[in-house]
């Protein structure tokens, strides 16, 4: 009568010890069962990650190469440009300079004429009024860089004079003797060559028999 008493209940709480069990056991796997979907979704969301790293940093590798070169084209077209106003700067000056050079030579008739008058005047008075406008006009072109060649005494150099005739003396060869022809050099070109007149060696086989 014991036993039967008893048993009911011990079974019974055997069930319900085991339906705990069962509902305990649920309950982990399920909390595992999340866990492990929070690890996949922590991985996928890691490769999602990597993934638009990897492309952030192809597409700044891309942005930088194009910036350097935009860089590039800036710095070519600036040598460029620099280039294009050193010319034009260089173009203009030329222009410029000959333009006071064709000038200064239509000039230098009339200083020309002005040496050639200048002896020929009787009046004293007038010779110092015409000396008075020649030097004004030579200290204007003076300011160009106007400047005539120095030649008499010197020796005979192409660059700087024009021989028109010789005359034998006693002088060393090719000496300049005289000036017959102003020469000028606009600052260090020369513009208008010194006509001269030089001297030329005297043999020795002449000079005794002209003694």
């Amino acid at each position: 009568m014991f036993i039967k008493r008893v048993w009911p209940v011990w079974a019974k709480s055997k069930r319900v010890e085991v339906h705990f069990l069962l509902y305990a056991v649920g309950e982990v796997l399920i909390r595992f069962g999340n866990i492990l979907g929070v690890r996949d979704n922590l991985i996928n969301k890691g490769k999602t990650m990597t993934d638009d790293l990897e492309q952030l940093k192809k597409d700044l590798e891309n942005q930088t190469r194009l910036a350097e070169d935009r860089l590039n084209r800036l710095k070519y077209l600036q040598a460029d440009f620099d280039n294009y106003r050193k010319w034009s700067e260089k173009e203009k000056a030329s222009i410029i300079a000959l333009a006071n050079e064709n000038l200064i030579k239509d000039l230098l008739v009339i200083l020309d004429d002005f040496e050639q008058a200048l002896p020929s005047l009787e009046l004293e008075q007038n010779r110092e009024g015409m000396k008075m406008v020649q030097k004004k006009m030579v200290k204007i072109l003076n300011q160009y860089g106007l400047y005539p060649i120095e030649c008499v005494g010197k020796k005979f150099d192409p660059h700087f004079h024009e021989v028109i005739c010789k005359e034998r003396c006693n002088e060393e060869p090719d000496t300049i003797l005289e000036d017959i022809r102003k020469g000028y050099q606009l600052k260090s070109k020369v513009i208008r060559p010194s006509k001269v007149k030089i001297a030329e060696h005297i043999r020795e086989n002449e000079g005794e028999s002209n003694g």
